[in-house]
């Protein structure tokens, strides 16, 4: 009895309390009280972690507990204050201004009436990771705090491969290598049991561009055919990859456990020797087959080839002994090696060729209309008589082939050309008249007075090896006299070009109005000297063809690179203001009651450079007034944008800057000391092709510093205007 009242008592107590936290959970706390004047914000003190793919909830509170939901709520990636995640503003979430990459990815957690504005981003990518600011606003008040974000990536399964020890002994090294991780993961090594082998090699760490990591190891272990080995890498229980492999040199599949490798290639080395000389046997028995068949086949038709030859041959006989009137040619006689006896043949007249291909002399004597020509006669190695030849006359060219003289006939007339090729005297008839050239080639004189119309020209002349005499209206060009050695004299409306004096070999004289290129001063062997030449500047292509390499310590040379630099407003740190010209900035002071969070506050340009030359300048003074602090130079792409992050060159910023306790000094460490007099321009000069960033004093046209190894992809050029005078500076 007394068991079942204390049961029913603590039943009634449980449904009380019950009654109670509902009551407490749905009924909004302060519903009805306006927000406080002053309130904070409380987040997570480390970072928050979430698998890439996944959702994460960035969890930002207000404090003191009240409704938020009349206030403004922003939510903003730290590299970019005016690129949006989300906005809250009139009791709704805002479509615009939103960066595109969030937009329906992100909300409001829920229960802004208790004060709660967390933001829940859904399908996390690798670039979300990095800083969010939460920054929430009332009419009388606004506070912002930081959340910071990783986003964990799963790499692929480990890669295990095995090799020799050096020392041997039994031992081989087993490497393990896995890719595409995020953050940096763990790799631990494990045995067949199960228990973690300690290794004292360090676990190698690479980042690739997209800011994966891989990891790669080793292992000195006893070679085993049967205990397994197991290499993990992994971030947490729920993101890891593990891989195995049997710590053996004969893991490879064509290695059988349990066989030793010296008796694995001796037998593979039979069974090809084997299979080698069963072929060779299949191929002998196949010819041998083959030879058989075909010594047959040839009997049979050699058998049947003699008998058809016979038939022919008696068909022949009969056929010559009962043709009369058949009379063979002597061609044909001569194919079949028979005499050829023309007697008797009335109609039948061996031809001078034929006789001569027979072998036989030729005898013309008795054909009356059979005239051997002259090249059949010379062909027999006879002499050529044309004698009693009236209408047969050998030409010159006919002539000589055949070794003997020339002597032309009354109507026949022999060129200067034919006279020449055989070995004569050319002697010029009253109207042939031999050409210049033709005289030049037989190595005689040219004379060309008296020859009214025939002039010869400079370059017959030279080319007979004359001197050149010009006549009145005859003028030989510079490159003719030159051409013939003689010196080249300019008449007063002849000009030589630079170029056709230095081919003579001349110094070039220029006139008042002729200036030499900087090219051909090149051309020539001569320093090229630019100072003093306003309008004749050489361009740095000019410079590099040369193989002239630029001497930073030149300004000169530098500032013909000179760019136009936009600065990206987008990219300011809220305390700097950029002008509408986007050349200008200056440091606007933060609220009083806003604790300095920041410690560096620049703006970066829209501009990026990959390669080539690059020259800008910064003007950091403008009149009497004097900046405390300021600080330009560049930045590599995808660099931790966040104030907090060091301005080293470790961390991709290289710079120079300027605090009025320290005076001039560069991000190195250690710093070497920069002496220089109050400027008020600075010069800055890139190299993206050489990796090298100068700094100079353009109010003296003097070298500051150089970084000799700026080595990156992406090159972003930016400056601060500082935080201690509102002062601007501007790309002059």
């Amino acid at each position: 009895m007394f068991t079942t009242v204390g049961n029913r008592g603590t039943m009634y107590l449980g449904l009380c309390l019950r009654v109670l936290i509902l009551s407490a959970l749905t009924v909004p706390i302060r519903a009805a009280q306006p927000a406080p004047e002053t309130f904070t914000l409380t987040v997570p003190d480390g970072p928050t972690s979430t698998l890439s793919g996944s959702s994460v909830s960035l969890l930002c509170q207000v404090s003191p507990l009240f409704n938020a939901e009349p206030l403004e709520v922003r939510w903003y990636h730290s590299s970019n204050s005016h690129s949006l995640a989300l906005l809250y503003k009139d009791h709704k979430i805002q479509e615009a201004p939103v960066d595109p990459r969030y937009r329906g990815r992100v909300s409001l957690t829920g229960g802004m009436e208790r004060g709660n504005v967390s933001l829940t981003l859904e399908r996390v990518t690798l670039e979300d990771r990095g800083e969010y600011v939460c920054q929430v606003t009332s009419e009388q008040w606004y506070e912002k705090a930081s959340v910071f974000l990783t986003v964990n990536v799963t790499g692929r399964e480990p890669v295990l491969s095995v090799a020799e020890a050096r020392g041997g002994g039994g031992q081989v090294n087993v490497t393990c290598s896995s890719e595409g991780w995020s953050p940096q993961p763990k790799l631990t090594w494990r045995n067949k049991e199960g228990t973690e082998i300690r290794n004292e090699q360090e676990v190698l760490n690479t980042s690739d561009p997209h800011g994966l990591v891989s990891v790669s190891n080793w292992l000195l272990y006893a070679s085993s055919y049967s205990d397994w080995l197991a290499c993990t890498v992994y971030l947490s229980e729920e993101a890891k990859r593990e891989g195995r492999i049997l710590p053996h040199m004969n893991t490879a599949p064509t290695a059988v456990p349990g066989v030793s490798k010296e008796a694995f290639i001796v037998t593979l080395v039979l069974l090809i020797l084997s299979l080698v000389i069963i072929c060779a046997l299949c191929s002998v028995i196949l010819c041998k087959q083959r030879g058989s068949m075909w010594s047959s086949s040839q009997k049979s038709r050699n058998r049947s080839d003699q008998a058809e030859l016979g038939q022919r041959l008696a068909e022949t006989e009969h056929l010559i002994e009962g043709a009369e009137n058949t009379v063979q040619n002597p061609t044909d006689q001569r194919a079949a090696g028979n005499d050829v006896h023309l007697e008797g043949a009335e109609n039948t007249v061996l031809t001078p060729t034929e006789q001569k291909a027979a072998g036989k002399d030729v005898n013309l004597k008795g054909a009356e209309n059979t005239v051997q020509t002259p090249t059949e006669q010379r062909a027999a190695g006879k002499d050529v008589h044309l004698k009693g030849a009236e209408n047969t006359v050998q030409n010159p060219t006919e002539q000589r082939a055949a070794g003997n003289d020339v002597h032309l006939e009354e109507n026949a007339v022999l060129t200067p050309t034919e006279q020449r090729a055989a070995g004569n005297e050319v002697n010029l008839e009253e109207n042939t008249v031999q050409t210049p050239t033709e005289q030049r080639a037989v190595g005689k004189d040219v004379h060309l007075k008296g020859e009214e119309n025939t002039v010869l020209t400079p370059t017959e002349q030279r080319a007979a090896g004359n001197d050149v005499h010009l006549e009145e209206n005859a003028v030989l060009t510079p490159t003719e006299q030159r051409a013939a050695g003689n010196e080249v004299n300019l008449e007063e409306n002849t000009v030589q070009t630079p170029t056709e004096q230095r081919a003579v070999g001349k110094d070039v004289h220029l006139k008042e109005n002729t200036v030499q290129t900087p090219t051909e001063q090149r051309a020539v062997g001569k320093d090229v000297h630019l100072k003093g030449a306003e309008n004749t500047v050489q361009t740095p292509t000019e410079q590099r063809a040369a193989g002239e390499e630029l001497n930073l310590k030149d300004w000169h040379q530098v500032k013909i690179f000179k760019e136009n630099i936009l600065l990206d407003e987008k990219t300011a740190h809220p305390a700097i203001r950029v002008n509408h010209g986007k050349q200008r900035a200056h440091y606007v002071k933060e609220k009083d009651t806003e604790k300095p969070s920041r410690t560096h506050l620049h703006v970066f340009s829209k501009e990026s450079f990959r390669s080539g030359q690059h020259y800008w300048e910064v003007k950091v003074k403008d009149g009497t007034a004097e900046k405390l602090s300021w600080y330009v130079g560049v930045a590599r792409e995808n660099v931790e944008r966040r104030p907090t992050v060091p301005l080293t060159p470790q961390n991709g910023f290289w710079i120079l800057s300027y605090d009025k306790g320290k005076c001039f000094h560069v991000n190195t460490d250690p710093q070497p000391p920069i002496t220089v007099a109050k400027l008020t321009i600075v010069g800055v000069f890139l190299d993206c092709d050489r990796h090298t960033l100068s700094f100079y004093h353009v109010d003296t046209e003097s070298l500051l510093y150089t970084f000799t190894d700026v080595k990156t992809s992406n090159y972003f050029p930016l400056l601060s205007p500082g935080q201690c005078d509102k002062i601007p500076i501007k790309i002059n």
